[in-house]
């Protein structure tokens, strides 16, 4: 039986019975690897915050994935307030996880959404990919966006569809909107 449905059964055995002792680590970690952005949307928290433009250090971010890894976690998000696909480490990181059996869940403003880093993306064992479009026309998106390019964007998310249908991927894309 795997791993992650013996944690599972474990971790329901203990709600039952109250014993905290079989209680397992958690099945997700969320995991903020860059707080930089290209965009200053009025509605995100990091906009006009002063947050340092970094990105977390690679001794603390891998070990967490590890340990992750070896408490049975099932995935990790590796987004937070920054853009991930500004982090140059992205690309490895998704691979790592996908090493150790975590699946991956990253979620982009898909600016940075170029052939090179659809091809890198798409080959890192992504499991799943959120993109915040977050508005239907230009007018709307570039008021929620500010920095954007919308038919730039609306361009990288529709080859990312096509070359991941072309090429029968398993990652799992959503466009998403937020309701302003």
């Amino acid at each position: 039986m795997p791993k992650q449905i013996l944690d599972r059964a474990r971790l329901i055995s203990s709600y039952m019975t109250g014993k905290e002792r079989n209680v397992v680590g958690p099945s997700a970690l969320m995991i903020e690897t860059t707080v930089r952005c290209n965009l200053l949307c009025p509605m995100c928290p990091r906009t006009n915050a002063g947050y340092p433009n970094e990105d977390m250090p690679d001794d603390m971010i891998y070990a967490l994935i590890k340990e992750h890894a070896e408490m049975g976690g099932d995935h990790v998000y590796l987004y937070g307030l920054g853009e991930p696909l500004m982090d140059s480490r992205i690309f490895d990181l998704l691979s790592y996880c996908k090493s150790l059996g975590i699946g991956t869940v990253l979620s982009s403003n898909g600016s940075f959404l170029n052939a090179e880093r659809r091809k890198k993306l798409l080959n890192a064992g992504c499991d799943h990919l959120l993109l915040g479009l977050d508005g239907a026309t230009e007018a709307t998106y570039s008021h929620y966006r500010v920095g954007g390019k919308y038919q730039s964007v609306v361009r990288n998310i529709c080859a990312l569809a096509e070359e991941n249908a072309h090429l029968n991927n398993p990652i799992y894309v959503v466009v998403q909107f937020i309701r302003m």
